[in-house]
């Protein structure tokens, strides 16, 4: 079967559902796939629905018809319409829960924006219609998609809790419940836009969406966030409009290429004005309060787009028992406990029982170790003792555990070096 194609890593503040390489949660049976993953790409979307129903229709019991269906999924975006496809091709029993409306994330994009199929290099698996073109021609092709494949799902229903018992039993905000050998959680990152957390916020003039751009005309507009979806609400905005974009860093967070080179244009053209190192301090009638590199700034403005991202929904994550990466759980605070433990044991043994066989006469176990010690003569003195298996074995571990993050967790090219210098490091200053 294709790899299945996942993020790389969380950064530290990242609260995602902890997923293996098949994207399985710590829930056996629940996959999570789309922007969950922390690749927010319509291909990865479409792929890992595809290839999500691949595993199950090989694990399913076809036996078993105690549960209403084979598979539930959850959210009908990119990942959940992909899936439903590649489960009806499967002859899977199969419904969609969706919140909102299907493909609810496109509807949400500003008119006329245009969609890009990336990253080109990347192949498309399963049936779903995927190309660059704007947002209509995206949700015509998709909702007659699902009509003439008749696919099953439920618009407007709303998933309030999920829970393991042999099955799965997913219970809807109605009060159904319908059971099911798998579960599929597509509901990506749409959830509760952030806040900026500034006097004025709720003003009727701030926005967290852009719908259709051309209902502005003459305005003087803020736009605050860096990543594409600000961007892309700037530029459109800025046609028939005086914007302004205002970004916390002091430049752009990885743009699409497009979204780069359109941008660059914009600002040399002095289409867009673009305030880097700067944040909102208040919004008041007719102007905004800004933080620019630490001064204070006050600009005109009719309205403001606050393009900073969404929340996602980690008290339900909580509530069906998903563990989440970069979360100290009481596994993760014990775990550091008894390294701790081991850590001080071992200082303490070196310590107070330097003659202990289990260390050898190595400078490293000396008592007045020095780093001008180690560069001299610690491969000799280590070498020509017979007692350098505490060593030894100390950097194979150090190494195992360095290639299982490199083969298993697929880390970032800064964690892979970090990790390669830190094996290198350690074997070399024992030895």
């Amino acid at each position: 079967m294709t790899r299945l194609a996942r993020k790389t890593e969380a950064s530290p503040a990242d609260r995602f559902p902890s997923i293996n390489e098949r994207l399985e949660s710590n829930l056996e049976g629940l996959y999570v796939v789309g922007d969950l993953t922390g690749m927010p790409l319509l291909k990865n979307a479409l792929n890992h629905g595809y290839d999500v129903v691949q595993q199950i229709a090989a694990r399913v019991d076809a036996g078993k018809t105690a549960t209403d269906y084979d598979v539930v999924i959850v959210g009908a975006g990119a990942a959940g319409i992909s899936a439903a496809m590649a489960a009806t091709e499967k002859g899977l029993r199969y419904v969609v829960l969706e919140k909102a409306r299907a493909a609810n994330t496109l509807h949400n994009f500003p008119a006329r924006k245009k969609i890009y199929a990336e990253p080109v290099a990347l192949e498309t698996r399963g049936n779903l219609w995927l190309g660059q073109a704007e947002k209509e021609e995206f949700l015509a092709r998709w909702r007659e998609t699902i009509e003439q494949e008749q696919l099953e799902i439920r618009e407007n229903t709303e998933v309030a809790d999920i829970r393991k018992n042999g099955h799965f039993e997913v219970l809807t905000a109605e009060g159904q419940t319908l059971t099911s050998q798998f579960v599929i959680l597509a509901i990506g990152k749409q959830g509760t836009p952030r806040r900026l957390n500034v006097p004025g916020e709720d003003l009727p003039k701030v926005f967290t969406r852009l719908y259709d751009p051309a209902d502005f005309k003459g305005r003087e507009i803020l736009v605050v966030g860096g990543g594409d979806s600000a961007i892309e609400s700037a530029l459109a905005l800025s046609e028939s409009n005086h914007v302004t974009l205002s970004y916390r860093r002091s430049d752009f967070a990885r743009p699409k290429p497009d979204n780069a080179r359109l941008i660059r244009e914009a600002i040399e053209s002095d289409r867009i004005d673009v305030l880097f190192s700067s944040t909102v301090k208040e919004v008041r009638d007719g102007e905004v309060v800004l933080s620019v590199e630490g001064d204070e700034k006050t600009i005109a403005n009719d309205l403001v787009f606050t393009m900073v991202g969404t929340q996602l929904p980690l008290d339900f994550f909580r509530k069906i028992g998903l563990r989440l990466e970069n979360e100290w759980d009481k596994k993760r605070w014990a775990k550091l406990g008894l390294w701790s433990l081991l850590v001080f044991a071992l200082y303490y043994v070196k310590k107070f029982s330097p003659d202990h066989p289990f260390f050898c006469d190595c400078p490293l176990h000396a008592p007045s170790f020095g780093l001008v010690a180690v560069a001299s003569d610690l491969w000799a003195k280590a070498n020509a003792s017979a007692r350098v298996w505490y060593p030894a074995l100390y950097s194979a571990v150090v190494c195992g555990f360095g290639l299982y993050v490199i083969f298993r967790r697929k880390p970032s090219r800064y964690t892979f070096w970090r990790t390669v210098f830190c094996m290198g490091f350690q074997t070399v200053l024992f030895f």
